[in-house]
């Protein structure tokens, strides 16, 4: 056993190393951004970053108060009963924003993974593009965000690369895997539980029945899974005298954001890596912080440039397939938001859901490209990481009240 563990931190150090540094950095903001009480309730007051899901509302509603994110209910469950009376709420929010903080570590550092098994880039390379995420605004405001986005992330990234690296050696997916991973994602997000499942496309099956064989039993585990959280919340509403069932209150909070963008590009593939600013505005009956429009033609490229590296992944991909397992998880977020429209007055929120895929994305991008140019894409990646990292955190810290 001392063997195996030893060849586990030899194999996996890069990664480890990664992990802990981010860790380290992302703790140092999320507790700067706890000491100026922002997250704490006053009164009758809630404490917010950009209108997400908060502390407050993670201690008094169950987290988030539907079946959309059924596996939240026992961390709330653990916050009640076990933290908050052993650490106080300070000290139980301490403590969620720390795991917030190492949820996005795993992720940086799982991108760092795939990037180095999956993509087959050196070292240098992968803490590059690792680095680019880390910059980008999802990742950091994540960090100290009480909500389901974190967990969900790294969960993303974490499948991705189990499945892509079983996908690489042995051309088709374990049924038990695709079981766990779309259960776990579809626990803390709903829609998420697709993602695994789009990836038995890529998968050598003996005919369309193993496909079929392999996705029912995780849809049937995850349907009892949200019947059972769906009763808790209904016997919870109906002792409490809730003013509607919960079936139709959550029907109703889907109607409520079904809406439409003006600056659907933008608002979707541009905010979440590269904030323009933030501005007061009045949404859903709460005043939240919302991306202004970008000011600069620079910033109105980015999101453009983010939409053709993702759709050019389906071209790559007549290479090696594995490549197309981005476009398949990009796939779900566009039918859920840009086809279904649910949520787009605040896309920015959602970046915790693909983000990861444009570095994974531009890993692949070597491959395509001619060596001599391996250097200038190094720079201008490294240049892109330094700015945003500059700007978006200045942002973040500009509209800390």
């Amino acid at each position: 056993m001392g063997l195996l563990n030893k060849q586990l931190l030899r194999r996996w150090r890069v990664e480890l190393l990664c992990a802990l540094g981010v860790w380290a950095l992302l703790s140092v903001l999320a507790l700067y951004i706890y000491s100026t009480g922002l997250l704490m309730p006053h009164g009758d007051a809630i404490g917010a970053y950009l209108g997400y899901d908060n502390y407050y509302r993670f201690t008094t509603r169950g987290g988030a108060w539907d079946v959309s994110h059924p596996l939240i209910t026992p961390l709330y469950l653990i916050n009640r009963v076990l933290l908050v009376p052993l650490l106080g709420e300070g000290g139980a929010l301490i403590g969620i924003l720390l795991a917030s903080a190492l949820l996005m570590a795993i992720a940086v550092a799982g991108c760092c993974g795939y990037l180095r098994r999956v993509v087959q880039l050196d070292t240098g390379r992968s803490l590059l593009l690792s680095g680019l995420l880390l910059s980008t605004f999802t990742v950091m405001t994540l960090s100290f965000t009480v909500e389901s986005y974190p967990l969900s992330m790294a969960l993303l990234v974490l499948s991705l690369l189990c499945l892509s690296s079983q996908l690489k050696q042995e051309k088709r997916l374990s049924g038990w895997q695709v079981t766990l991973w779309s259960l776990l994602l579809g626990g803390v997000t709903l829609t998420n539980f697709a993602k695994p499942l789009s990836l038995l496309l890529l998968s050598k099956e003996a005919s369309l029945w193993q496909r079929v064989r392999k996705a029912l039993l995780p849809t049937l585990l995850l349907l009892a899974l949200v019947v059972a959280v769906g009763c808790f919340y209904q016997q919870r509403g109906a002792s409490q005298g809730a003013e509607e069932p919960m079936l139709t209150a959550q029907v109703n909070d889907l109607l409520r954001f079904q809406t439409r963008s003006a600056d659907l590009v933008p608002d979707f593939f541009g905010h979440p890596l590269l904030i323009s600013d933030l501005e007061m505005r009045e949404l859903h009956g709460e005043t939240v912080l919302r991306p202004t429009p970008y000011d600069c033609w620079a910033m109105e490229l980015l999101p453009w440039g983010v939409v053709l590296l993702l759709l050019s992944m389906i071209w790559v991909g007549r290479r090696d397939p594995l490549v197309w397992a981005i476009p398949l998880y990009l796939a779900v977020d566009v039918a859920v938001h840009l086809i279904g429209g649910y949520g787009l007055d605040e896309a920015v929120i959602f970046g915790g859901h693909w983000v990861f895929l444009v570095p994974m994305a531009l890993g692949w991008l070597y491959h395509v490209l001619p060596k001599q140019a391996y250097r200038y894409m190094d720079l201008a990646l490294l240049l892109l990481s330094i700015y945003m990292c500059t700007h978006n955190l200045s942002v973040i810290l500009l509209h800390i009240k």
